[in-house]
């Protein structure tokens, strides 16, 4: 299933401007299809609220529209609550693959997002990060001081919002570019969480839930954070 071809799907229920009870069921056993390709599933997601916003009228919806919308999403969050994330994959960019890949992981996470990378400024990825945090879900996250001051970055904005930032202020650069969910899967790559890996950049990202390879990056995760206490960014 191409994300062409999951647009069309849902584009042929919005046709009458309703979700009947047979496209739902056949959109139930679609997404259950699908719960081993979380970034399609996040594809669907945001593509729903994409078609329903192209149906609204001087920024309005619809009531039948806000019913399809709510019946969709219902569908798909029940296909979610069955979804683990794949036990290993791997994603290439550009493209959209490496995004979906990582905001689906971060829809999914239960419990814990450790996130160590060297600039964060894709605002489709602070987003997620966001949600999962106002959701109850632990996040912290660990960058470079240097890319913190860059244009374009979203820790500050983080951090004011609640979420856990820690910055590595040595004369070094923190160059990493993993983060783990529920400490259990290990996403690990070339990929910056920034705009132009997604649209122009040779990138790579690969999961992993080997359980050596999990415990080797979470204690590595845990030593930085504990090294880099002293410096928690505050926002101004």
């Amino acid at each position: 299933m191409t994300q062409q071809e999951l647009e069309m799907q849902l584009r042929l229920t919005l046709t009458d401007g309703r979700l009947s009870k047979e496209e739902r069921r056949d959109l139930g056993k679609l997404f259950d299809d699908l719960v081993m390709q979380p970034e399609l599933l996040s594809f669907a997601r945001n593509k729903a609220f994409e078609l329903a916003r192209e149906r609204s009228r001087d920024g309005q919806l619809e009531t039948d529209v806000v019913i399809w919308l709510e019946r969709v999403i219902q569908t798909l969050d029940r296909a979610r609550m069955q979804v683990q994330p794949v036990a290993s994959g791997a994603w290439f960019s550009p493209g959209r693959d490496c995004l979906e890949a990582i905001i689906g992981l971060i829809e999914q996470a239960r419990s814990y997002i450790d996130i160590c990378v060297f600039t964060l400024s894709d605002d489709r990825l602070t987003q997620a990060v966001l949600a999962a945090h106002n959701k109850g879900v632990g996040v912290r996250v660990l960058s470079d001081q240097d890319k913190a001051n860059d244009r374009g970055s979203d820790v500050d904005y983080l951090s004011r919002k609640g979420v856990n930032v820690l910055l590595d202020t040595s004369p070094y650069h923190m160059h990493h570019k993993f983060a783990l969910f529920d400490r259990k899967w290990l996403l690990n790559g070339s990929f910056n969480w920034t705009r132009s890996a997604s649209e122009y950049n040779q990138e790579n990202l690969m999961l992993t839930d080997n359980d050596s390879l999990v415990s080797a990056y979470v204690g590595e995760f845990n030593r930085l954070w504990q090294q880099h206490r002293k410096g928690v960014f505050h926002a101004q």
